[in-house]
């Protein structure tokens, strides 16, 4: 069974409030019904969008829009209406067919999408039972792909620099990082999470887990050290520690969108299954992925922790 669901970069009435992904429901995020029953209503939703345009990141399942004698996704209206493309991110479905599943590139999309203020339809994909249509779209491929007017994109990388490219100031802000460091920071991170989670052997887990310590360390030491931004070419002292909040300075980046969740998933996998924990000196990491839990860009689009651990059940090898 796949869900569809609309996400708009506009409030329309209330906040949501972002909740931890330890809270899990049937959905990982949260959703609430709205319901559009008239062109009067619809006329309302369009005037409080093109007044608070800048206010960012809510989610909404909405319900429909019925118009007269026919019936539209409130989304398909409100992006015909106020020049948004048409979008659908296709993402792998949790462990009950619905819900977000453990996908770090699916959620890199998401967080992407969501940043650049497009209202986008989402449609979770069960791979166990992906339905023909979808098969037809975009054969052969799991999700994360994409839909873009029509035009169909299936490779993650490509599809960021197609967005980057596309969706542009001043309409939608740039995400890039300005740094280019801020793009490899933590670049080999995940693979020795993978090489560590992975053994079985007793004699090998010291070292891999030395080896995840060392990457993780190089990581810590780069959001430490101050942005040049950050330095007071006026002083005579040593620079203090970088307090920024995430790679590349305040903001979130691409370069977020792709470390964040690969982090995210190592920090819970870990612990669940190693008893390993992000060591407390590291606080340049601890900042970062405590920053990122307050940001509904992350929050929003992570899978539940118990879908992470559930992804990881067969993969994460016992120690013998």
């Amino acid at each position: 069974m796949n869900k569809r669901l609309s996400v708009s970069s506009c409030m329309f009435d209330r906040v949501l409030q972002p909740k931890h992904p330890q809270n899990t429901k049937t959905d990982s995020y949260q959703m609430k019904s709205v319901i559009l029953d008239s062109q009067r209503h619809f006329h309302a939703f369009r005037e409080f969008v093109l007044r608070k345009y800048s206010a960012f990141n809510f989610i909404r399942h909405v319900k429909a829009v019925y118009l007269q004698h026919f019936t539209m996704a409130w989304f398909d209206v409100a992006a015909k209406k106020l020049g948004f493309p048409s979008i659908e991110l296709f993402v792998k479905a949790g462990s009950d067919g619905e819900s977000i599943g453990n996908c770090p590139f699916s959620q890199r999309l998401f967080m992407i999408l969501w940043l650049k203020g497009v209202i986008f339809n989402v449609t979770t994909v069960d791979l166990k039972r992906k339905p023909a249509d979808l098969q037809d779209l975009a054969p052969g491929t799991n999700p994360p792909f994409m839909t873009f007017n029509g035009e169909v994109l299936v490779d993650v990388n490509k599809i960021e620099e197609f967005l980057e490219e596309r969706l542009v100031p001043p309409r939608y802000p740039k995400l890039a990082a300005k740094h280019p460091e801020s793009n490899t920071a933590g670049i080999d991170v995940f693979a020795k999470f993978s090489a560590y989670i992975k053994n079985p052997r007793k004699e090998a887990n010291e070292g891999l887990e030395k080896a995840l310590l060392k990457s993780l360390k190089r990581l810590d030491e780069y959001l430490q050290t101050p942005l040049p931004e950050e330095i007071d070419a006026n002083s005579l002292d040593d620079p203090d520690a970088s307090t920024r909040g995430f790679l590349d300075g305040p903001d979130l980046t691409l370069a977020d969108c792709n470390l964040l969740p690969k982090l995210h998933i190592m920090k819970i996998v870990a612990r669940k299954y190693r008893g390993f924990e992000i060591p407390a000196e590291m606080t340049g990491i601890l900042r970062y992925l405590n920053n990122a839990y307050q940001r509904e860009e992350f929050m929003n689009t992570c899978p539940a922790d118990r879908e992470i651990e559930f992804a990881y059940l067969d993969v994460a090898k016992k120690i013998k």
